[in-house]
Order: structure tokens, then C-alpha cells, then sequence
């Protein structure tokens, strides 16, 4: 007996021990016939339910740095974590696709109760066998290009969303470090503002300032000791967001921000050009944009070959103990000749989701073009202020050794703050070259 949707069913009357035995003997069939892909996800799903499950690795409390941060991101990052259930999702979707190429086998176990006025109720049990097979798509291949095409593209957008994931903890980290270097430039001021009350006071004794000269002082002083507090405050929330996405909370951890972030990326090559269209090519970008563009003209070809393929199939059988099997096998051909146009929009959608995705593809060139350029010209800048930034600690620490004692204090305080500018510009230096190289760094350079 065929179903409405041209699919197969058989059916067979078996005892109770017989429908139990098909039942069990259909479960096992269908773990035994699972591909290795369905199988190799399957163990991929474990493993991360595993990492997610499990809590990060129990040590004393420490200061954490980019090196740290980037290494464990890599192994159980929230944002890494995302990108493998992802890429898990596609692959048993992708797996279900393909597996409609082949017969899949079903039992449903059925009870009748029949009523006779001469022989009153009578109760038959059955085992329904069917056999589900999309034979379209098997004997056409309708969809193959497509799966060819989905394989290629399910590691490649993989690949990139772990990039993007490790640019927004390195991101979530230099803005940690500049609320730091906010926090010690504040703390600065407030040196030199004390160091200025000293002097004043020294002043005051003498007479030469008032009383509300040094009030006004005491002001500026407890606001730049008290912004430095807040800033204190706010980078406990960001350390938290630092370290979740790290996927270390919980531990106790303190960060150490400020540090370097470019020798964290060790694992990647350094980029090899300075041309953007050529860090285009070889980070992947190219790749995903040829990969989705050819999907959309895959599912186009695939709309016109739908247009007027309608094969259906159908396998019934029927077993019973005095007539025995009674097999047939059907296949139909259905060319609609009045459908009422669903076959053209069928194709005039998939024209418009291929010129969709052309145009999407010519944007991510373009904005991909954009942050490589002003990732370059930041560099160029930050080398301009790194180049004058040493000179003025020189010659603050040489104005420092000039200095009489009384004021030695504000000397202190200038030599400080030329180096943190200094600190500041090697830090955005670091980060900017950071993000060049992941940028631009080959996917196949970046061990899972």
C-alpha cells in the first residue's frame, strides 16, 4: 500500500515476539547504518558537550594575560563554542540531505479490534513496515552540486567565525587595558595635583596663597582620585566579560591588562603582503564569497530541473500466511502542464537569492577592503606616535636630573606620563598588528 507522497510502505502481520524482533532489528539497522560523517559529528557533540559541561581546570588564582587568554578561548571560548555547535548543526543537517538518497526502513506495531454481531470482538495484531526513499533526488542527483558544494563551505565559515571569536576576546581585552591606562593616567594627575598641594602649601605658609586657592586644589584632587576609583570599579564588570569569553570564570582569576596581544597569535603566520586584495584571497574571505555565490547558482540550476520533475515511487508489499509476499514496484512521472506558475516563481526566487548574494558578496569585499585599510593606516600612525613618544620620555627623565628637590615631585609625575603615552602607543601598536594578522593570516595556518 503506497502513501499520498509516492513513498512505500509495506506491511506484514507478525505476532507480539515477531513485532518486538522487527522492532529491535529496525533500531539496530539504522545505528549500523549511519555514515561516518553522522558518526564523526556524533563524537564532535560529545566531546563539546563534555567541554561545556566540565568547569575550567582548578588553579590558584593568578594574573591572566593575552597569551593565556587566547589558548584556552580556543579550546572553550563562548564564542568557540558557538561556532562548533554551529558547524555541528550544519553537518547533521547536511547529513540529512544526503541521506534521503537512500531507502530508510520504519516499523509501527498496530492493534485492530473488530466487532461481528455473530461472532462478537476479535483483536488482530500487525507490524507495519515501510520503507521511506526520496527517489527523486537518488536516481536524478538533483542536489549533488549542492552537497558538494555545502561541504566545502560548512569548514570555511567555520574557520572564520573562530577568527572573528578570537578578534572580539582581544578586542573585549585592549578595551580592558585602555580602562587601565585610563585608570593609572587619572592616578597620575593625581600625583601631580598633590604634588602641586605641596608646593602650595610651602606658598601658603608664607603667605604668598590663599586659603582659597588650595581649597580649589583639594577639588580637582579628591575628583581625579575619585575617577580613578570609578574606572576601578568598571573594569571589574569588563574583566568579567574578558574572562567568560575566555572561558575562564569562576577561577578567581585577575587580568593582567596591558600586556602585549601580538605574541598571543604565535600560532598564525605573520602576514605575508601589504596588498588588500591579495589578504582577500588568502584568509579565506575569497573562498567563503566563491563558495556562496556558487551555492546560489547551484540552487538555481536545481530550481529548473524541478520545474517538471515530479517522480514519485512507491514499494508496497504484503505478506500473509496463505497468499504469500505480494510485491510491486511503482514509478511515476508527473509533468504539470497547468500549475498556475508555481514552477516559474520556483526559479524567479532562486534568480533573486542568487543576485542577492552577488551583491552581498561585492559589500563583504568592500567592507573586508575598508577594515584592512584603516587597520593599515592605523599602523602607520601608531608608528608616528611610537617614534615620538621616546624622545619624551628622554627628555622628561633628562629634566628630571636638572630639577631642584622642591620640585623633583611634578618632574616625577611628567617622566610617569611619558611613559604611559609611550606604554599607551605600544599597546595600540600590538592590538592593531593583532588584528592584521588575523585578519589576513591563512585559514589552513590555524590548528583547531
Amino acid at each position: 500500500m503506497s502513501n499520498s507522497k509516492g513513498h512505500s510502505i509495506g506491511r506484514m502481520r507478525l505476532g507480539q515476539a515477531g513485532q518486538r524482533v522487527v522492532a529491535l532489528l529496525a533500531a539496530v539497522s539504522l545505528v549500523a547504518c549511519a555514515s561516518p560523517a553522522l558518526k564523526s559529528t556524533r563524537v564532535d557533540i560529545e566531546v563539546l558537550q563534555q567541554t561545556i559541561s566540565d568547569a575550567p581546570a582548578q588553579v590558584p588564582a593568578s594574573d591572566v594575560g593575552p597569551v593565556l587568554l587566547v589558548d584556552t578561548a580556543r579550546i572553550r571560548g563562548q564564542d568557540i563554542l558557538k561556532a562548533r555547535i554551529a558547524k555541528a548543526g550544519a553537518e547533521l543537517a547536511l547529513d540529512a540531505r544526503k541521506s534521503q538518497r537512500y531507502p530508510r526502513i520504519s516499523a509501527e506495531a498496530r492493534s485492530f479490534v473488530t466487532y461481528d454481531r455473530s461472532g462478537g470482538l476479535t483483536t488482530s495484531n500487525n507490524v507495519i513496515l515501510g520503507v521511506d526513499w526520496d527517489i527523486a533526488y537518488t536516481l536524478l542527483g538533483l542536489d549533488k552540486h549542492a552537497v558538494e558544494i555545502a561541504e566545502k563551505l560548512i569548514p570555511v565559515q567555520y574557520e572564520l567565525t573562530r577568527r572573528k571569536a578570537l578578534l572580539t576576546l582581544l578586542q573585549a581585552y585592549a578595551a580592558l587595558s585602555e580602562m587601565e591606562l585610563s585608570r593609572q593616567k587619572a592616578g597620575l594627575e593625581a600625583d601631580a595635583l598633590a604634588c602641586k598641594a605641596e608646593a602650595l602649601k610651602a606658598e601658603s605658609a608664607l603667605g604668598n596663597v590663599s586659603s582659597a586657592e588650595l581649597s580649589d586644589l583639594s577639588v580637582q584632587l579628591s575628583a581625579a582620585r575619585s575617577e580613578a576609583s570609578a574606572i576601578a570599579a568598571a573594569m571589574e564588570i569588563q574583566e568579567d566579560k574578558v574572562l567568560a569569553l575566555a572561558g575562564l570564570e569562576g577561577r578567581g582569576d585577575t587580568i593582567d591588562a596591558g600586556k602585549p596581544v601580538y605574541p598571543a597569535l604565535n600560532f598564525l603566520p605573520d602576514p605575508a603582503t601589504d596588498d588588500g586584495q591579495m589578504c582577500f584571497s588568502a584568509s579565506g574571505n575569497s573562498q567563503l564569497e566563491d563558495l556562496l555565490v556558487e551555492a546560489a547558482v547551484a540552487q538555481l540550476d536545481l530550481a529548473k530541473k524541478s520545474r517538471y520533475t515530479k517522480l514519485t515511487a512507491a514499494l508496497p508489499s504484503f505478506m500473509s500466511q496463505t497468499g504469500g509476499l505480494s510485491f510491486q514496484f511503482l514509478v511515476g512521472y508527473v509533468l504539470p502542464i497547468i500549475d498556475q506558475g508555481d514552477s516559474i516563481r520556483l526559479t524567479e526566487k532562486a534568480r533573486l537569492e542568487l543576485l542577492r548574494t552577488i551583491l552581498a558578496a561585492k559589500e563583504n569585499r568592500q567592507t573586508f577592503l575598508g577594515t584592512y585599510q584603516d587597520t593599515r593606516l592605523k599602523i602607520a600612525s601608531l608608528k608616528r606616535d611610537l617614534a615620538a613618544a621616546e624622545p619624551r620620555v628622554s627628555a622628561a627623565a633628562a629634566a628630571l636630573e636638572s630639577l631642584p628637590e622642591a620640585s623633583r615631585c611634578g618632574g616625577k609625575v611628567a617622566l610617569e606620563e611619558a611613559k604611559l603615552a609611550r606604554a599607551r602607543a605600544a599597546f595600540a601598536m600590538s592590538m592593531a598588528r593583532a588584528a592584521a594578522k588575523l585578519l589576513c593570516a591563512p585559514l589552513q595556518a590555524d590548528p583547531p
